[in-house]
């Protein structure tokens, strides 16, 4: 029972080894491409050496990702060991197995002919007394040549799985080097990447008055942005209070049928919405927060803001109909998107390939991104509303 009870933990112990093992490999692939990606919006950046905040938060994402991969070889490293000792404990069973086979196939063999070392077969059979003892003799015989050759087989197949184990452990011995290799050039990287963060802060703190102003005025053009979003928004609840404004007939119209239920389609996707562009990450996050070099100083988004590569597409998060593409000089293109009660506003775009009224399904090119020439970067803004109200997009988007 006991031998039993361990064979079962050995099987579930390893199903779980592979399982995790093959979910770290996934999560590290994710993390390399998002470091390569990130690394290339670095390289994208005309002044990639100079000290600007885009570097700063672009560095930012690197080393977070970096420190994950890190963390993520760590795990893996770990769940080799794991294997590595289950395997050397089964070698080690093995190596057991077969000295014990050998052993019993030594004894059999010197029992067996020390009790007949002066016969031949043959003479060993046709010297017994009667015909019932010389067929006997015959099936012990060969009984004992079965039995041999069945024992032979035994340690031989032990001896093909201790093989197979240590090929499995030197694999694994060597993955496990391979790894740590990873993990010291990671490091490394880690190292450097926050030095010149570090580096990029210091230069970056001497640039306060320049950069207040510059803060001042993108605060002017969203502004003007956000009052115009919030208008056309207002539009949209009188027009959606009027679609479910009750009527005389107790039949709902088509129109207020058709509202409910892309407000639900759209509710039923938090947490599921893919990035608008590929190869992107979020550099600013929704809400106030403390600017990163200037303690003094806040940065307010009324959404979330994608760092993107060069000539990328913005794609649609979810099918609606577009509302209203808006263009105030110096913001760029917003469009406007609406899903029943709720809105996305896609803010930043050089050109648009869509128009107002047109149905729009998900992953479809609204138009593409275009540079902030202040921040020397090309960026996307997400906004996501219910109503009136401004939601936080992060809450919606795919982790």
């Amino acid at each position: 029972m006991k031998n039993l009870s361990f064979f079962l933990f050995l099987i579930f112990s390893l199903a779980l080894v592979g399982q995790s093992k093959k979910e770290l490999e996934r999560q590290r692939r994710i993390q390399l491409k998002k470091i390569k990606d990130t690394e290339y919006l670095l390289r994208e950046t005309k002044n990639k050496s100079k000290a600007t905040l885009t570097n700063i938060k672009t560095l930012e994402e690197i080393i977070l990702n970096r420190k994950q991969l890190i963390n993520n070889y760590d795990n893996e490293i770990n769940i080799l060991n794991s294997s590595i000792e289950i395997n050397q404990d089964k070698i080690n069973t093995l190596q057991i197995e077969i000295k014990k086979l050998k052993a019993n196939y030594a004894k059999l063999v010197y029992t067996f002919y020390k009790k007949r070392v002066q016969y031949s077969t043959v003479l060993f059979i046709v010297s017994a007394n009667t015909i019932n003892e010389a067929f006997r003799r015959y099936k012990f015989i060969k009984f004992f040549n079965k039995y041999r050759l069945n024992q032979l087989r035994n340690i031989e197949e032990a001896k093909n799985k201790l093989d197979q184990k240590n090929e499995e452990l030197k694999q694994l011995i060597s993955e496990k080097a391979m790894l740590k290799d990873s993990v010291a050039k990671e490091t490394k990287n880690y190292e450097v990447d926050i030095s010149d963060k570090n580096k990029f802060v210091e230069k970056l703190k001497t640039d306060e008055k320049k950069y207040k102003k510059q803060l001042e005025n993108q605060k002017k053009q969203a502004k003007k942005l956000e009052k115009a979003i919030e208008n056309i928004i207002k539009n949209e609840i009188a027009k959606n209070k009027k679609i479910t404004r009750p009527s005389k007939s107790s039949t709902k119209s088509k129109e207020s049928i058709a509202l409910n239920k892309n407000t639900k389609s759209f509710s039923a996707l938090k947490g599921q919405l893919d990035y608008p562009a590929e190869g992107s990450f979020i550099s600013e996050k929704y809400g106030t927060h403390p600017h990163p070099v200037y303690k003094n100083l806040t940065i307010e988004n009324k959404g979330v803001v994608f760092r993107v590569p060069s000539n990328s597409k913005v794609k649609s998060i979810a099918e609606g109909e577009v509302s209203q593409v808006i263009d105030i000089p110096g913001s760029g293109i917003a469009i406007m998107v609406k899903h029943g009660e709720y809105f996305t506003v896609y803010t930043g775009l050089s050109q648009v390939n869509v128009t107002k009224g047109q149905i729009i399904s998900v992953g479809e090119s609204l138009g593409s991104a275009g540079r902030n020439e202040e921040k020397d970067q090309i960026e996307v803004g997400l906004q996501i509303w219910k109503g009136s109200e401004r939601l936080n997009p992060e809450t919606w988007l795919r982790k």
